[in-house]
């Protein structure tokens, strides 16, 4: 955010951890309102392996409430905490104190609160740990006196299911807690609530004017203004900003109020549902407030955001997203909660008494200090990214304090271009927490980026996702059960090398050619193959050719390829398929014809771009291809394979092998198919419309040719798989691979599936099918990836 205010209620304590910030956490039915990550050590209660623990929500019901006109709930001992007071509170098995219909099941690990301290006498905080630990250094509420605050709280059970609330002020505090939902053991069959990460935060709406530092969004010149039809705003959330359209069940945000014109609150619910009587952010006038929510989606995808009274301006930032239950259970990252550890502080030795990496490192706008690298993985109780459960985003608790001007800080992965999103935002001289769920980096590194002034920084982790064990899934057998498929047999090449695209108007995977093939075209409706005739086909047995959806068309683009007999000229061809025909085009100029040519669809030109075997770039517009003159290239090579990579906003090639005149080729040219003798490639190159750079991964899958790769929308990652390795050898495909790969627009990732399928298949290719990852191997089986 460029400007912002704020209060000064919020303190740090010599000694503890400020846990001021919040969660929200929404299903269609409930709405979850200020919540705070943070857990106690474990201490001798059992622990769960990392990372399995899913989140069930439930209608709110009341478990607490201290007050004397109420005394209600299994506090003990009961009544108002005094000051420097423990109570106990039992969680599990808790009726609800106004009816009887809910309660906190015996399985439950974790349970997520809604914790409200009021009639304070002095200013104090509130901690809340599992009941068998010792009471940790960190604070979940932080007031001053007479206020009332609420915060909700994600914390450890203990294993009888209690938890102790520690009241660190001189004064007299009530408490009320609500319970919002629970965390216990994932499915075993599917993969609801697990969490996707976004590659960096990614802003969808600012109701502001549009301006140089506020691009126009959806929400452009639409502020909240109570009493009128402006008082609720709805925001497209699903299919914005790499999210996909369907298998949401929920996405991350940051929300923050700007500038409002009197005190006020923001409730964010799904669209079209019944608006909820809670509040997921309060406001003075003036004050600029942000806070993380985890909401549901409504209609068509879609959250609305309600303003209580007055006017205000409101930011949106996604983060990430939970599944629904259509994910499989291998899909996406489970949560595992972890005791509150410092891991960053920037504050002199002289002041906090200890040293880490941040010591001395204050953020100071305008110099080198602007920007902090801070290391996650492997601190603080998060997993090293080289562990076998490595963590592919963290709970954070970021504040900040000795702030000399108004800014923000941004917390984004290292590497990443800077995103246009905020985390947390305050005026000069106070101090302010905000929780952040944030991407790592490959190599578990965050950076922090202070807009303006001079701040320290205070960085807690208290939780960590890490995925879900991925698998390929095999859907059909070689031997198909039923139905047509493209291949005859057991161990079946005739359509090996074939080429196949995913029609997003007919919602369908077309796939053609192959070698020894016919002019037979196979259409994959997610569960079964079937043969569609055209008037007119490709030449029959053209294999290694290239296709892709061209959207800007609406039609599937076919080219190239080599005909029966390894050393035949390849064709230089073009065909389209309108989702019911085959039409040869007839465009002005052409491409020399090719094999194994990387093809991909820009968006961001509304073009095709294919990239030849003589290292030349062309595009497509659905009449003419046009020869580009970039003043780089990957060079004259062949197999490689391309596609586009919404996080880079750029087509990224991978592998293939070396077609340069200097190389003896033991077949002719491009069309000998298996790369013998040819030296396999192991270089990344991104394309953004007019220049090729090779990029500089800090880690890189071997070379390879005949690979196959696709962008994951779920996952919001390029996938590479198998291909052959290359060299010398006699057999098809030439010494094969069967090593799976990601790719987050910085580098790559390996990945260690519980199946996968035969090395060397994906000469066909990968594609997304509108539900998964869907691979065709060369030994006649179609796989998805992970399944969904």
């Amino acid at each position: 955010m460029r400007t912002g205010t704020g209060r000064t209620g919020i303190k740090l304590y010599k000694g503890y951890t400020i846990v001021a910030a919040v969660l929200v956490m929404t299903t269609l039915s409930t709405l979850f309102s200020s919540v705070v990550m943070t857990t106690a050590d474990a201490g001798a209660q059992s622990s769960t392996q990392a990372g399995t623990q899913a989140y069930s929500a439930v209608t709110p019901f009341r478990i607490a409430d201290t007050r004397s006109s109420y005394h209600c709930g299994n506090v003990s001992p009961a009544g108002s905490l005094g000051p420097d007071a423990t109570v106990t509170l039992t969680v599990v098995g808790a009726s609800d104190c106004e009816s009887t219909s809910g309660s906190v099941p015996s399985n439950a690990t974790a349970v997520a609160l809604n914790v409200t301290v009021t009639d304070t006498t002095a200013p104090g905080f509130l901690t809340l740990y599992p009941a068998n630990v010792t009471k940790p250094t960190s604070s979940n509420l932080n007031w001053q006196a007479g206020e009332t605050v609420p915060n909700m709280v994600v914390i450890k059970l203990s294993p009888t299911g209690t938890i102790d609330i520690y009241n660190g002020s001189d004064g007299t505090s009530d408490v009320v807690v609500d319970v919002e939902g629970y965390f216990m053991p994932a499915s075993s069959t599917t993969g609801t609530g697990h969490y996707q990460p976004l590659p960096t935060p990614q802003r969808i709406c600012d109701t502001r004017p549009a301006s140089t530092t506020t691009p126009n969004n959806q929400c452009t010149d639409h502020p909240l203004q109570a009493g009128t039809s402006s008082q609720t705003l709805t925001v497209q959330v699903a299919g914005k900003a790499g999210l996909p359209v369907t298998g949401v069940s929920a996405v991350a945000l940051n929300v923050t109020a700007i500038n409002p014109s009197v005190f006020s609150y923001l409730t964010v619910y799904p669209a079209s549902a019944t608006r909820p009587t809670v509040s997921n952010l309060n406001f003075v006038a003036g004050e600029t407030v942000p806070n993380r929510v985890i909401v549901g989606l409504g209609t068509n995808g879609s959250i609305d955001v309600y303003n209580f009274a007055g006017t205000v301006d409101v930011a949106i930032d996604v983060t990430g997203y939970f599944t629904d239950s259509t994910a499989q259970q291998t899909f996406g990252s489970l949560f595992e909660p972890i005791s509150p550890q410092r891991i960053c502080d920037t504050r002199p030795a002289s002041v906090t008494g200890y040293t880490d990496q941040c010591t001395g490192h204050t953020l100071q706008a305008g110099t080198s200090s602007q920007t902090l690298t801070v290391q996650v993985a492997g601190e603080g109780g998060i997993p090293a990214s080289a562990s076998a459960t490595p963590p592919t985003a963290v709970v954070l608790d970021v504040a900040v304090t000795d702030t000399t001007a108004p800014s923000y800080l941004t917390v984004y992965p290292s590497g990443a271009t800077p995103p246009t999103a905020s985390d947390l935002n305050w005026t000069a001289g106070v101090t302010r927490a905000n929780l952040v769920v944030a991407t790592l980096a490959p190599g578990g590194t965050l950076l922090v980026y202070n807009f303006s002034g001079s701040t320290d920084v205070v960085i807690d982790v208290v939780g960590y996702f890490t995925a879900a064990a991925t698998t390929w899934t095999q859907v059909l057998p070689a031997v198909p059960i039923s139905g047509v498929s493209p291949y005859n047999g057991t161990g079946d090449t005739s359509t090996m090398y074939a080429a196949m695209a995913y029609d997003a108007n007919t919602n369908q995977v077309i796939f053609y050619g192959g070698i020894n093939s016919s002019t037979d075209t196979f259409a994959w409706s997610g569960s079964s193959w079937s043969e569609v005739s055209s008037a007119n086909t490709p030449p029959a047995g053209l294999y290694g050719a290239s296709m892709v959806y061209d959207a800007a068309n609406q039609t599937i683009l076919f080219f190239g390829g080599t005909s029966v007999g390894y050393q035949s000229s390849p064709s230089n061809s073009t065909w389209v398929w309108d989702g019911t025909n085959w039409t040869e085009a007839a465009p002005t100029t052409s491409p020399s014809g090719g094999y194994g040519e990387g093809m991909a669809y820009d968006p961001a030109i509304g073009k095709v771009v294919l990239y030849t075997d003589y290292g030349n770039t062309w595009t497509w517009d659905g009449t003419n291809w046009t020869k580009l003159s970039p003043a780089t290239s990957p060079g004259p090579i062949c197999a490689e394979v391309m596609a586009y990579d919404p996080s880079t906003t750029s087509i990224i090639l991978f592998g293939g092998y070396d077609n340069s005149a200097s190389v003896p080729l033991s077949l002719s040219g491009c069309g000998g198919g298996y790369g013998n003798e040819e030296p396999s490639l192991d270089a990344t190159w991104s394309f953004d419309g007019t220049t090729w750079s090779k990029l500089s991964p800090a880690t890189s899958p071997p070379g390879r040719q005949n690979a196959a790769m696709a962008y994951d929308p779920n996952t919001s990652q390029l996938v590479l798989f198998g291909g052959n390795a290359g060299g010398t050898c006699s057999s098809v495909p030439c010494n094969p691979l069967n090593d799976t790969w990601t790719f987050n627009g910085n580098n790559w990732t390996q990945q260690s599936p519980q199946s996968v399928p035969p090395a060397g298949d994906g000469t066909n290719g990968m594609v997304w099918d509108g539900t998964a990852l869907m691979m065709v191997g060369n030994q006649g089986s179609t796989w998805h990836y992970p399944t969904m």
